[in-house]
């Protein structure tokens, strides 16, 4: 009955996204870095002579205030017109040292908390996992679509969950035979944690069956460390 008295969004996600309804900026036209910057300012001898940019672009009115798909990544460049501009990750290309000479650098991003952020984003694109689409679809887009639909279980993850992940028991990623989810929380497990993902599992585990894969029995980890230290902390290179 709680999941029925869940606040369902009316709106479907809009999954065409028209290339020719981005409108490109005035002049010359805009592209950001992603390159990381020891690449890119390198210390001692030079190695590397070109760095990498994608496309930056100006949206238009429709689609501004939308859910823009995994590939746009808005940007808030405080010294570029006011609008609502996105890097568009479809596209990279490598780009020679020397273009920079004499070019005036445009901030991306107001503080640095945006170029953290814009850092994560580009590493989880290049980290994702090729798996199986019927695999994909029988459990990550199921969690996504409760999730989007499921107010309480938005906020479930958003306040109590650190990270759910993935694991293939047996078979192969892009041949799975059986697979368990694992879900690890801010602190101990709640009830709440455990019914909705529970409520989850019954669905899910009839879309793995459907398609011929075993979805096992979630797994809960309660993590006890200061998780927020953890994000904010930054991993040291040691190899």
């Amino acid at each position: 009955m709680e999941a029925a008295a869940e606040r369902e969004d009316p709106a479907p996600r809009d999954r065409e996204f028209d290339a020719l309804a981005w409108e490109p900026p005035d002049g010359d036209g805009y592209a950001i870095i992603t390159t990381q910057t020891c690449d890119l300012c390198e210390e001692g001898e030079p190695s590397q002579p070109w760095f990498m940019v994608s496309p930056v672009r100006r949206m238009s009115g429709a689609h501004a205030s939308r859910t823009l798909p995994g590939f746009m990544y808005r940007i808030s460049p405080p010294d570029l017109p006011g609008a609502t501009w996105a890097a568009d990750l479809r596209m990279e290309v490598p780009v020679e040292k020397t273009f920079l000479v004499g070019k005036t650098p445009i901030a991306g991003f107001a503080d640095e908390r945006g170029l953290i952020d814009f850092a994560d984003a580009l590493g989880r694109r290049r980290d994702r996992a090729a798996l199986a689409s019927s695999l994909v679809g029988a459990v990550a887009t199921t969690l996504r679509e409760r999730r989007r639909r499921q107010d309480g279980f938005k906020r479930m993850l958003r306040r109590e969950v650190y990270s759910v992940r993935l694991r293939i028991e047996e078979g192969t990623r892009e041949a799975p035979v059986s697979v368990v989810v694992h879900v690890f929380t801010r602190g101990p497990v709640s009830d709440n944690v455990r019914d909705r993902f529970d409520a989850w599992w019954d669905e899910a585990r009839e879309a793995c069956d459907r398609v011929g894969i075993t979805l096992l029995p979630t797994r809960f980890h309660a993590c006890e460390a200061d998780l927020d230290i953890y994000e904010d902390a930054i991993a040291l290179d040691l190899g």
